[in-house]
């Protein structure tokens, strides 16, 4: 399920008084339930990659211009004619499911809430759809014969003038359209519904598949494909329809999500998985290109040996019939980002999957680092010149010209994922199996924290005291000399942690849950959100922000938690601001995000 900007986080909570070692510990409800109570205001920008990395979910190529036209999460809409791209400003923040144009100064778009966008070359405006369910795709013949389809059998026609609701003989979700001419039009859908429009109705095709069909497409009157989910392909002559064997040994692991093609020999389809696969109804075989793992879905063209295709992070590729993907968008780094931390707002530093180490300097980022066989996890340092970063078995620095293996073992219960000091020469790593070891600037040493519990976050105060937060609810300190268990709570499993002073500390974690410690309570303020909070930072104990899955930000402003809209839905793993003024976020895609941010009185 997609998560959507405006997604409404409510809980409610029983009060629930236990005792621990750190003192009192319960729970109270999130008392905010989006941001029309606001603290503070997010601008934010993209700035890798450039220029966004949203999920595109349809794809359509003009005809006369060769124009890209692109439609995505949260309201994304990008178009690319030759070198230049444009990221047009969003209408709305709620997903975009399908996009078709008649020509680059009459593009129509549809959402997940039944709005229906049009763009005239200039501007682009909401038209009045009459209609508030989900829509999946739209499609026409000319600008003033368009369709869309939705949930409960729903059909929408445009006329040139307006929006209108048409009569069908099903209730079933409808997932696609496609016609060759004004009477004769398919549409498909749930449980292998097909649908055809003679002009003057819509009649139910007798199916040949029990299957789901998710995308549909043709070419003259007597050829069309639908694809959908467990490998599903179904093709119509003119006369019949009859199944496609995809030749997929395990048929639940794929799941086509578009089609498109212009002659029998030359059918493209794309899948969730990031397969591309080429059918041959001539000669009844089907070849695949594997992508990657980024799902693939939208593919549009206008020659035969040609066509683009979209999907997850923002990806746009130009593809050949012989499998050669061009990327028309290149990126820094297209893999997922884990961690983010800077020197200023201006010497900043991000990492991930792949080795990957990205720097920015002035307005721009660059890949400095890449060594395949390391995954890091966390960055930390005290300057451009002292940075630390955990990956796994391995301990990296960087001392300003160049990085290196600062600590490695081949123990294979170690796996350090959380890496914190207050200096060059006072740093600790922590990971699997409650593992802590601490560097003093010339060698690093395991500390025995009496624990076998997951670390999945280690953080410090200045004056010596450290905590760990991980598996099981599991929060550790240590005073330099002993290790205590200060809190455990089973049903949590904490991935970040925020501590400001010993008596000011936030961990947050899986299912969205929230606990904080005054000194003499841990109190339980969110839980059971359904979304993982994955890190967490602040400048102050009463101004804190948390990212997580979906492009998920929330604010804490020292009494309860508001969500805001992050203009990204891809998961963000890594957050980290200079000063209260400003902040990044790292994610899934290479997604980098800057964000102004405005305190309201």
């Amino acid at each position: 399920m997609n998560i959507s900007g405006r997604l409404i986080v409510s809980l409610s909570f029983a009060m629930l008084l236990l005792v621990i070692s750190a003192g009192c510990y319960e729970e109270k409800p999130f008392e905010s339930e989006d941001d029309s109570d606001n603290a503070i205001t997010l601008t934010g920008e993209w700035q890798s990659p450039l220029p966004q990395a949203n999920k595109l979910n349809a794809i359509w190529v003009d005809s006369s211009s060769s124009t890209v036209h692109t439609v995505g999460d949260l309201g994304t809409i990008l178009s690319i004619k030759g070198q230049t791209s444009t990221l047009h400003d969003p209408i709305t923040n709620y997903d975009l499911t399908g996009v078709w144009a008649s020509s680059d100064s009459s593009v129509f778009a549809c959402s997940e809430v039944g709005e229906i966008l049009h763009f005239d070359g200039e501007e682009w405006s909401k038209m009045t759809s009459n209609y508030s369910g989900q829509l999946h795709g739209i499609w026409g013949l000319t600008d003033d014969n368009v369709f869309a389809v939705g949930n409960s059998g729903t059909i929408l026609n445009y006329d040139g003038t307006s929006w209108s609701v048409m009569t069908t003989p099903v209730s079933r979700a409808i997932f696609s359209v496609w016609g060759s001419s004004a009477d004769n039009i398919f549409a498909v859908g749930v449980t292998g519904l097909i649908l055809h429009y003679d002009g003057s109705k819509w009649d139910s095709v007798s199916t040949v598949t029990s299957g789901t069909l998710i995308s549909t497409w043709g070419f003259g009157d007597d050829t069309l494909i639908a694809v959908g989910e467990n490998a599903k392909m179904v093709f119509y002559d003119g006369v019949t329809w009859q199944t496609f064997d995809a030749g997929v040994s395990d048929e639940s692991v794929v799941d086509f999500v578009a089609v498109w093609g212009l002659s029998s020999d030359g059918i493209y389809a794309s899948t969730v998985q990031g397969d591309i696969f080429q059918i041959d109804f001539a000669a009844d075989i089907l070849r695949s290109h594997r992508l990657g793992t980024k799902g693939v879905y939208g593919i549009s063209g206008i020659v035969p040996d040609e066509f683009y295709f979209c999907g997850d992070g923002g990806i746009v590729y130009r593809s050949t019939a012989e499998g050669v993907h061009t990327q028309l968008l290149p990126r820094v780094a297209s893999g997922r980002l884990r961690t983010v931390w800077g020197e200023s707002d201006f010497d900043v530093y991000a990492a991930g999957d792949d080795g990957v180490v990205l720097a920015k300097s002035g307005t721009g980022w660059r890949q400095m680092h890449q060594k395949n066989d390391n995954v890091i996890l966390e960055l930390w340092g005290t300057s451009g010149n002292a940075i630390f970063a955990a990956a796994g078995s391995k301990i990296l620095q960087f001392n300003g010209s160049a990085w290196s293996v600062s600590y490695h073992t081949d123990d294979t219960l170690a796996n350090y994922v959380s890496i914190w000091g207050q200096s060059p020469w006072d740093v600790y790593a922590a990971g699997d199996n409650g593992k802590v070891i601490h560097f003093d600037g010339a060698a690093w040493r395991e500390l025995d924290t009496g624990s076998n519990k997951h670390i999945a976050a280690i953080r410090g105060t200045r004056d010596g005291l450290i905590f760990t937060a991980g598996e099981e609810g599991t929060i550790l300190r240590y005073d330099g000399t002993n290790w205590a268990q200060i809190f455990s709570d089973s049903r949590y499993y904490f991935l970040g942690l925020l501590v400001k002073e010993p008596n000011r500390i936030i961990a947050i974690g899986q299912n969205g849950v929230a606990i904080h410690y005054d000194g003499v309570s841990w109190v339980t303020r969110l839980k059971d959100t359904g979304i993982d909070l994955i890190d967490i930072w602040g400048v102050r104990s009463d101004e804190v922000l948390a990212v997580g899955r979906g492009g998920t930000i929330l604010f804490f402003n020292g009494s309860y938690w508001t969500r805001y809209f992050s203009g990204t839905s891809s998961d963000l793993y890594g957050i980290w601001g200079e000063d209260r003024n400003s902040f990044y976020v790292v994610g899934d895609g290479g997604t980098i995000r800057r964000y102004a941010v405005e305190y309201i009185d």
